[in-house]
């Protein structure tokens, strides 16, 4: 069995009542006008991952000071963005929680499929 075969088998999102895959939020950079700044457009998309709770060595990565109330990890074939000096990270919805990407490791390759293990911390609602 294939990896690509493997991540669609053990997909979660129809477990987590999203049968057509996970929604991500893409936001890309804002860029400046005359001096103004306009922010990017957000785009969605859906994607297929395992998902599973995060470890302590999965904490460990995480940037120095970023708060999460809870963490998970991804196993995906789809490359997300984390937080950058010009990018906004990603977000996406697990089980009706918002969650940002906090690292991504990878890319590895298997049996020509390219996959991805990637981070991700619950965001806090104030």
């Amino acid at each position: 069995m294939s990896i690509l075969e493997t991540i669609a088998h053990f997909s979660t999102a129809a477990a987590d009542g999203t049968p057509s895959g996970y929604v991500v939020t893409r936001t890309p950079a804002g860029t400046y006008v005359n001096g103004r700044y306009t922010a990017g457009t957000p785009t969605t998309f859906t994607i297929d991952a395992v998902v599973q709770p995060g470890s302590g060595r999965d904490l460990k990565v995480m940037a120095e000071g970023q708060f999460s109330e809870d963490t998970k990890v991804l196993w995906t074939t789809t490359a997300l963005v984390t937080m950058s000096p010009v990018d906004v990270p990603d977000t996406l919805v697990i089980a009706g929680d918002t969650y940002s990407v906090a690292s991504v490791i990878g890319p590895w390759n298997m049996s020509g499929v390219t996959f991805y293990k990637v981070s991700v911390a619950r965001q806090r609602v104030p």
